[in-house]
């Protein structure tokens, strides 16, 4: 990784973890070359390398740049807290402007705005090499889901 901000010792062990993770037993993300750039509170940017199994025709499927997208705001919500916790993804909207082709080195960038009642509100975006758009997403992730919902607040949502 290029450039380490701050970020809890917890939280960049945790993130350690799951790329190791992501690269040796996950079977998407074993197959993705992800190279991490930047990480810092609240904010991730990875280099990812378009790869050939995943074209629609002559260009990347959109589903690639959802599912790719989803994990990294999710890394960007992990950067924001003091401790690791579990997330799950409550809602993910995807705009697509371009596609990419295979081979092609794409930079995705997450930010997490903020983290209100339990839930992480984020932003990403992908960028082309040229600096032109190619898809942005908004996400929501209810953190530290393997805990029993809190009695005296009701429903976590």
């Amino acid at each position: 990784m290029n450039d380490i901000g701050d970020v809890s010792e917890a939280t960049l062990k945790a993130l350690e973890a799951f790329l190791k993770h992501a690269r040796t037993q996950h079977k998407l993300m074993r197959d993705i070359p992800v190279k991490p750039m930047t990480l810092g509170r609240g904010y991730v940017e990875m280099a990812v390398t378009m790869p050939e199994p995943f074209t629609d025709g002559e260009v990347i499927h959109g589903g690639l740049y959802s599912i790719l997208l989803d994990t990294i705001l999710a890394v960007a919500a992990w950067s924001k807290l003091d401790t690791f916790q579990p997330l799950a993804t409550i809602n993910l909207k995807t705009d697509f402007f371009t596609a990419a082709k295979a081979g092609e080195v794409l930079s995705f960038t997450a930010t997490c705005r903020s983290v209100v009642n339990d839930v992480a509100f984020c932003q990403g975006s992908v960028t082309a090499a040229s600096g032109d758009p190619v898809a942005q997403a908004d996400g929501t992730f209810m953190v530290g889901t393997s805990a029993a919902a809190p009695t005296a607040k009701g429903s976590r949502l």
